[in-house]
């Protein structure tokens, strides 16, 4: 994934809460190494939220609300890569801010 990155051939979506959120009380735990690839790379990280996904099943074929946001974009300095614990934590403050939620780990 980091090559085909590197060559602009593809992006790569990631969860990094690793599951579904099922309780809505703000974010699940995030997993550092999925920010693995992002730290391999350099490359900038997109932090976006999908939110009403869930009610797709439910409510096929109707139409379902669902929500996706662009929290930010962490920008990788050229030559000084982030580690994942520090990518991980800044995704987790953005998407705290732009989903109004609370994050206990601060």
């Amino acid at each position: 994934a980091a090559e085909q990155i590197r060559s602009g051939a593809c992006s790569v979506g990631i969860y990094p809460e690793g599951t579904r959120n099922r309780e809505h009380t703000g974010l699940l735990p995030f997993k550092n190494g999925s920010f693995k690839i992002a730290q391999r790379t350099g490359a900038p990280v997109v932090v976006a939220a999908i939110d009403g996904s869930e009610r797709i099943h439910r409510r096929a074929p109707l139409p379902v609300h669902v929500q996706f946001s662009i929290a930010g974009v962490i920008e990788q300095p050229e030559g000084a890569r982030c580690g994942t614990q520090d990518l991980s934590r800044q995704a987790r403050q953005m998407l705290c801010r732009a989903l109004q939620v609370e994050d206990p780990g601060e």
